[in-house]
């Protein structure tokens, strides 16, 4: 049977119907197709912040930096147990692990947060790709791409291909923030060429300032693919895969061609401004807000 998903555009407060499993549409693609390519100048995007919801989380995560914040959750999550051990509720979780968990994530905001990270001045003149962090285990991220979920694995062969003097850069997404060691990051590190940014950088000001983005199927490739930047991506049922300035790397030894295309100064970014406005106006077509 058919079966029909309202699904996150990912852009503004946008919505569309999915047609699959991997939330993914055929209408993008006819849709595009059909729009000419006499785009205007008023009709390029200006993309000064990510998806409405997403930002909302992002405020509510940055919160969660304070101290204030982690004895609140604690004091809450303490009241919260004792009354539904009062009311002879079966608890689905053990206190002491929830309250470990809570006290790892603020730990994990404060790495991600902290001096170990960098700002943003000191990449806004580097040559960079831009790969930003997914959370997992997410739906999102797994069930949108199971042929491919290693971030670790894709942040090495990015390092070992890029050309001298240019950067790998890292951002962490918040609610990852406790899910992953410290370690991670510290091995990250171990690569020369890469620099992990703080969280409360805007991924969009990333995406706008990068040579290109890497990236499995994340938010922050489907803006680079909207404003024109090269997009290498390791997933393949992203909604903007088939737009021509997005490689799709389906063979881990074709990176170096694809790395070797994006910079060796062929790269048309009139012409992919072009196929991003087109795309956003298809996104809308098929869309409801």
């Amino acid at each position: 049977c058919k079966v029909r998903t309202p699904t996150s555009s990912r852009y503004e407060n946008y919505h569309y119907w999915a047609t699959d499993e991997f939330w993914n549409t055929v209408e993008i693609e006819k849709q595009y197709h059909k729009i000419d390519d006499e785009i205007g100048n008023e009709d390029f995007p200006v993309i000064e912040s990510g998806p409405y919801g997403q930002g909302l989380l992002n405020i509510k995560a940055a919160n969660q930096i304070k101290f204030t914040s982690l004895i609140k959750r604690i004091l809450k999550k303490t009241y919260s147990y004792i009354y539904w051990r009062y009311k002879g509720a079966v608890q689905r979780y053990y206190y002491w692990s929830e309250v470990k968990y809570i006290i790892r994530q603020w730990r994990g905001m404060r790495y991600i947060t902290g001096p170990k990270t960098i700002k943003f001045s000191e990449v806004s003149d580097l040559e960079y790709v831009f790969f930003p962090l997914q959370v997992e285990p997410e739906r999102n991220f797994q069930g949108g791409s199971p042929e491919f979920f290693f971030q670790h694995a894709a942040i090495t062969l990015l390092s070992r291909e890029l050309p001298a003097g240019c950067y790998l850069v890292i951002k962490e997404h918040y609610p990852a923030a406790g899910t992953r060691h410290i370690e991670f990051y510290k091995q990250l590190l171990d690569l020369h060429n890469l620099k992990i940014v703080d969280s409360r950088i805007p991924g969009v000001e990333l995406v706008k300032n990068s040579k290109a983005v890497a990236t499995i199927n994340s938010t922050a490739g489907m803006e680079a693919a909207m404003i024109g930047k090269p997009v290498i991506t390791f997933g393949a049922h992203n909604i903007y895969n088939f737009l021509p300035h997005v490689y799709y790397c389906n063979d881990y030894l074709n990176l170096e061609n694809i790395i070797k295309r994006i910079f060796n100064g062929d790269y048309n970014y009139k012409t992919a401004r072009i196929n991003g406005a087109k795309f956003i106006k298809a996104l809308k077509v098929i869309s409801f807000d």
